[in-house]
């Protein structure tokens, strides 16, 4: 970035154990951050003389050493691409270091730790923002979008209204279900009995049937939402095929493959943003002004 100081140069080195198993950088020199997550352990310090080690190993200098670590603090090398709880991870490292370290070494990381965190943060808020998820929760509060304040009634309380419920706490939100529920989560609004389909119709400004095809249940929803203005109207139970078998006045009822169909559209926009982020990281490693280079995985001696 124009008007910052480079990094000082050949002075990172990064060593990556694409493993949480094991504990291969126990015996490692502790001027070197150490970050262990689900599926990887990193070790990231100065250049200099290290252990050697028998665990296979990948390790990178320079700018090789810089965009690697800018890839995993944002989440590009995680389980799910882009998810930020490693930026968090990255940054208790960084304290815990900082805490057992010496000033000197303290203060020879400081640039490049600081410059790391911030071009994350800046990779993230124009690369990576709303990246979000794939889950039906997630997926179908982006189909139905919901204004503030606005009321989503669940029809029916079965596994897939459980694994939706979590993801529209913003909102109010009321269940009816063919059965009295006992034991309602407390996140409802309202927990409509099996005999207030109509009230609940008043209610809700979008309606989500979690329920599979059936006629009965299916004719019931269609008479009782008929004329209440309801702004969205999603029947999970249905795809394409069958969706002319459930139909509401003047209202255009979504369903599954509707859901299926954005999830598509929102992984071809998640690979570019991806794509774009991966970019971003090279070219900020490159004008971190670290020498480049990469060193061959496996046993490491005076990296």
């Amino acid at each position: 970035m124009a008007g910052e100081p480079r990094l000082r140069r050949a002075e990172l080195l990064l060593v990556h154990a694409p493993s949480a198993d094991g504990a291969p950088f126990a015996d490692w020199p502790d001027d070197g951050i150490l970050l262990r997550t689900c599926m990887r352990q990193v070790w990231l310090g100065t250049a200099g003389s290290v252990p050697g080690v028998d665990a296979p190993l990948e390790a990178y200098r320079g700018d090789d050493a810089y965009r690697f670590a800018l890839e995993v603090i944002t989440g590009l090398h995680s389980g799910i691409p882009g998810e930020t709880n490693i930026h968090g991870q990255f940054r208790r490292a960084w304290q815990h270091y900082r805490d057992r370290a010496g000033a000197t070494p303290v203060a020879a990381m400081a640039p490049a730790i600081h410059r790391l965190l911030n071009d994350a943060s800046d990779i993230r808020r124009h690369y990576l923002w709303g990246l979000g998820g794939a889950s039906y929760g997630s997926l179908l509060r982006k189909l139905i979008r919901p204004r503030r304040g606005e009321r989503i009634l669940l029809v029916g309380y079965g596994n897939l209204a459980q694994s939706v419920l979590p993801f529209l706490q913003n909102w109010p939100v009321a269940v009816w279900n063919h059965r009295r529920l006992t034991n309602p989560p407390g996140q409802l609004s309202r927990c409509f009995a099996p005999d207030e389909a109509a009230a609940a119709s008043r209610w809700a400004d979008h309606v989500v049937l979690t329920t599979p095809p059936d006629d009965r249940n299916d004719a019931r929803w269609s008479r009782s939402l008929r004329g209440h203005n309801v702004r969205t109207v999603v029947h999970l139970g249905h795809r394409h095929e069958s969706a002319a078998k459930f139909a509401v006045d003047d209202v255009t009822v979504l369903n599954l493959d509707h859901l299926f169909e954005l999830r598509q559209q929102q992984a071809v926009r998640r690979a570019t943003q991806l794509a774009r982020a991966r970019r971003a990281c090279g070219e900020r490693a490159r004008a971190a002004g670290c020498l480049t280079g990469a060193l061959p995985p496996g046993r490491l001696a005076n990296a």
